[in-house]
């Protein structure tokens, strides 16, 4: 899993914003075929930065991939959806997703 998600991050910073189709293809296989444990790796969390980092600054563009990510039957799939939500706004100065956000860091989440 480090190598994957090592080689995920460059894909990420490499295709920033550009939403390209090849590595989000690859991306969304390797979290869709990987088990369960490692899916818990902490190394799992840098494939859903390299998604977030592929819709930066996209805003509205990423309905389709959220409809895709909310498929995944793991914990780890909320935390995919906050960072490309997250990377999607980001220095967009949108105050109704600044608002989103700013409640979601305000919710308790109990550890599973």
């Amino acid at each position: 899993m480090e190598v994957i998600a090592v080689a995920a991050i460059a894909l990420g910073l490499i295709n920033i914003g550009s939403k390209d189709e090849t590595c989000l293809e690859a991306l969304m296989t390797v979290l869709m075929t990987r088990e369960k444990h490692e899916l818990n790796s902490p190394y799992a969390g840098y494939i859903a930065l390299a998604l977030g980092l592929l819709f930066f600054g996209q805003q509205d563009d990423t309905q389709a991939i959220l409809m895709v990510v909310s498929s995944i039957e793991h914990p780890i799939r909320k935390y995919i959806e906050v960072l490309v939500t997250g990377c999607a706004y980001a220095c967009t100065g949108n105050v109704l997703e600044i608002q989103k956000m700013l409640h979601l860091v305000s919710e308790h989440v109990e550890p599973v």
